[in-house]
C-alpha cells in the first residue's frame, strides 16, 4: 500500500471512472495525489519487487524453515499470502549475482596463476604466456617473496624488481637469438605424445650424451637442457596458427577457403564454421593465449545467470518424468518447486561467499564449520522439500532425490559446455 496522500476528487486518473473508496472498481488504481518524492519512488520500486511490507521476509522465513511448504501452498492455490515465486527468484538471483561478481571477480580470480621458478634455467624454459604470468607475479610480490625470487634467480639484483626483470628479459632474448641456427623444424610435426616422449628421453641423458645430441640438432652447438626445451617449445609454437584436418595442414584461412570452394576439401557447414572461427581466434590473439582465455572465462561467468535460468525448465521436466504417475502434479507445479529450490541455493551460496570473504579478512578458522553446515543443510533441505512436496516415503524419496540431483548435475555440465562453446565463439 502506498503512503501518498489520497485525492479529494473522486474520479480515477487512469480511466476517469467514479471512485468509491480508495481504489477504482474498474481498473484497480489507487486514488492518490500524482506528485511523489524521489524517496517514495525508490521505496515504491523495492516494494513492488519484494513486498517489503512483510510479505518478502515472511515468505523467506517459511522457505528456509519449512522445506517444500511454499510449493505445496502454491499447488493448492493458497498464493496471495506469499510473495510470488517468480518475482522472488528474480530478486534473489539479482542480489546473488550482484554480490557474486562484486566480491569474487571470477574472470580475474581464475586467471591469477602464480608462476614460481627456482633457477634462471627455469625462467628460460617458460613459454611466453607463462613468462608474462611470472612478470606479473614479480611485480605484485611482497618483499619476502621478492627476496626469494632474487636469491634463486639473480642475487645481484638485491631485491630490486626492475633489475631482476631486466636480467630475465636479457637471458631470454639471448636464448631466442639462437633460433636462426635451428635445424630441427620437424619437431613441430610431432604429436603431443611423441613430443613428451622426446623430452623424457632427453631429460634422462647425461651431460655428454645430451651435448652430442644438441650438437646434431643445433648446427654443432652444445646447449643446456633448459635452452633445448625453450627452443623446442618455441619451434612448436611457430605452428600455433596451423589448422590440422586429418594429416593435412592449412597455414592460412585463404588456403582453406580455396580448397572448400573448389571442392577439394569437403566438410559440412558446422565444421566449416568451427574452422573459420579457429582461424579468427588465431589471428586475433596470436601469442596472447592468456588474454583469450581471460576473455572466454569472463564471458562464461557472465553467462552463468542465463545458464541457471535455462536449467530450470529442464530440471522441472526431469521431475515431471520422475513423478509422471501422480496426475495431480503438472509441469508448472514442478517448475514452481524448482524455482523455490533454486532460490534456496542462491541464499545458501550467498552465505558461503560472505563467509569466505570474512575468513579472508579475519582468518576465522571456525568458519570452516559454517561451510560444512551449509553443505549438509543443502542436502538435507532438498531431501525434506522433495518428501514434503511430493508426499512419498523415505526410500522412494531418497532414490528420486539422488537421481534428480545426479541428472541436474549432468544438465548443468552440459549447459556449461554449450555456454563455454558460445563464449569461445564470442571471444
Amino acid at each position: 500500500m502506498s503512503h501518498l496522500k489520497e485525492r479529494n476528487q473522486k474520479n480515477c486518473l487512469n480511466c476517469n471512472a467514479e471512485v468509491h473508496g480508495k481504489y477504482c472498481h474498474v481498473c484497480g488504481q489507487e486514488n492518490l495525489e500524482p506528485s511523489e518524492s524521489l524517496w517514495h519512488l525508490i521505496t515504491h520500486f523495492f516494494n513492488d519487487i519484494t513486498h517489503f511490507d512483510g510479505k518478502f521476509f515472511g515468505t523467506l522465513g517459511l522457505l528456509l524453515t519449512r522445506p517444500g511448504f511454499l510449493s505445496a501452498e502454491y499447488k493448492m492455490g493458497r498464493r496471495n499470502s506469499y510473495l510470488n515465486p517468480v518475482r522472488m527468484y528474480i530478486f534473489t538471483s539479482f542480489i546473488f549475482f550482484f554480490i557474486f561478481f562484486l566480491l569474487l571477480k571470477p574472470g580475474k580470480d581464475i586467471l591469477e596463476i602464480s608462476i614460481t621458478v627456482d633457477s634462471v634455467e627455469e625462467v628460460i624454459s617458460l613459454d611466453n604466456n607463462q613468462y608474462q604470468l611470472f612478470v606479473e607475479e614479480v611485480k605484485r610480490s611482497d618483499e619476502k617473496k621478492l627476496a626469494q625470487f632474487t636469491q634463486k634467480i639473480y642475487p645481484a639484483a638485491k631485491n630490486n624488481r626492475n633489475a631482476l626483470l631486466h636480467y630475465t628479459d636479457s637471458v631470454r632474448k639471448a636464448a631466442v637469438s639462437l633460433l636462426p641456427k635451428v635445424h630441427f623444424l620437424r619437431l613441430s610435426d610431432l604429436t603431443a605424445k611423441e613430443y613428451d616422449k622426446l623430452l623424457f628421453i632427453t631429460s634422462e641423458m647425461d651431460s655428454t650424451e645430451f651435448a652430442n645430441f644438441s650438437k646434431s640438432m643445433y648446427d654443432d652447438t652444445a646447449l643446456s637442457k633448459a635452452q633445448f626445451r625453450y627452443l623446442a617449445d618455441s619451434m612448436r609454437a611457430l605452428n600455433r596458427g596451423v589448422l590440422t584436418v586429418g594429416k593435412t595442414k592449412y597455414k592460412d584461412k585463404a588456403t582453406y577457403d580455396s580448397l572448400i570452394r573448389t571442392g577439394t576439401l569437403k566438410e559440412n557447414w558446422i565444421l566449416q564454421k568451427i574452422r573459420q572461427r579457429q582461424f579468427e581466434i588465431n589471428d586475433k590473439y596470436a601469442d596472447q593465449q592468456s588474454a583469450m582465455w581471460k576473455q572466454v572465462i569472463e564471458l562464461l561467468t557472465h553467462y552463468f545467470p542465463q545458464m541457471l535460468f535455462v536449467s530450470l525448465p529442464l530440471f522441472a521436466f526431469v521431475l515431471y518424468l520422475l513423478y509422471k504417475r501422480n496426475r495431480s502434479f503438472y509441469f508448472v507445479t514442478h517448475g514452481i518447486y524448482a524455482v523455490h529450490l533454486y532460490i534456496t541455493y542462491f541464499i545458501i551460496l550467498l552465505l558461503w561467499i560472505l563467509s569466505s570473504k570474512l575468513e579472508d579478512l579475519y582468518a576465522w578458522e571456525w568458519l570452516n564449520w559454517v561451510y560444512t553446515f551449509l553443505v549438509f543443510f543443502l542436502f538435507w533441505y532438498e531431501y525434506k522439500a522433495m518428501r514434503h512436496f511430493y508426499g512419498q516415503g523415505r526410500a522412494k524419496t531418497i532414490f528420486k532425490f539422488i537421481l534428480a540431483f545426479g541428472v541436474r548435475f549432468f544438465i548443468l555440465l552440459f549447459l556449461l559446455f554449450l555456454f563455454f562453446i558460445l563464449s569461445l565463439l564470442n571471444a
